[in-house]
């Protein structure tokens, strides 16, 4: 969970809008806040019968508050929605709820900073997940932290107690959307060309992938 954490720039913090925070929620804000993510407040089931949309925006508020957020982070949108209906709206009306999502696909694309991309640099990315393929073996998860990488690209291998060991990528997917794609062309991936910045790479025993001589931590 806390190395999926370093895949993000930002984050929805989903509340029920008659229950209001809980104990995961200060759980899952205090790890948000200390990495500095940008923060969008989600006030979901606003349709639920005995909904308090607005005073459970301000019990968030004072959630962060408590954690000792910044004035930055503070000033965070708020959506108002209802996922069973499929709608999301920033300025909720009971009597005139919205049609769809649009307002949330819009706040995503104008407010939520793009991942920074170094794709000139050395590369490296930090693994994250471990998935398995009968065929392939153990396949590292990972989001690429700059530079870039392509099939057979030899790569060392960083542990934490500091052993290095090679390897090579032999395989190499990317994701769009919930989409994974084989990349069979010799052809170098970079962070800035996907939109989700996910890559698998076939090795094994590996915590920080990057080319020989070139890790930072």
């Amino acid at each position: 969970m806390n190395a999926v954490w370093k895949w993000l720039t930002a984050y929805f913090l989903l509340v029920d809008a008659f229950e209001g925070c809980m104990p995961q929620t200060r759980f899952v804000l205090s790890k948000a806040l200390a990495l500095d993510l940008k923060p969008v407040i989600v006030v979901n089931k606003v349709d639920r019968p005995n909904a308090r949309p607005y005073e459970v925006v301000d019990e968030v508020l004072d959630l962060f508050i408590d954690l000792g957020a910044t004035e930055e982070q503070l000033d965070t949108p708020v959506i108002y929605a209802s996922g069973r209906d499929g709608w999301a709206t920033a300025e909720y009306n009971p009597e005139q709820p919205n049609n769809d999502l649009t307002e949330l696909f819009e706040l995503i694309v104008n407010s939520i900073p793009c991942p920074k991309c170094e794709d000139d640099a050395p590369f490296q990315m930090l693994v994250s997940n471990i998935d398995y393929d009968d065929y392939t073996g153990r396949i590292a998860v990972g989001k690429i932290e700059r530079g870039s990488i392509k099939v057979n690209m030899p790569l060392s291998i960083c542990r934490h107690d500091g052993k290095v060991t090679r390897g090579k990528a032999t395989k190499l997917f990317t994701f769009e959307g919930l989409k994974k794609f084989l990349q069979t062309k010799s052809v170098p991936v970079t962070l800035s060309q996907f939109r989700v910045s996910l890559i698998l790479i076939s090795v094994k025993r590996f915590v920080t992938l990057t080319i020989p001589k070139h890790f930072r931590s």
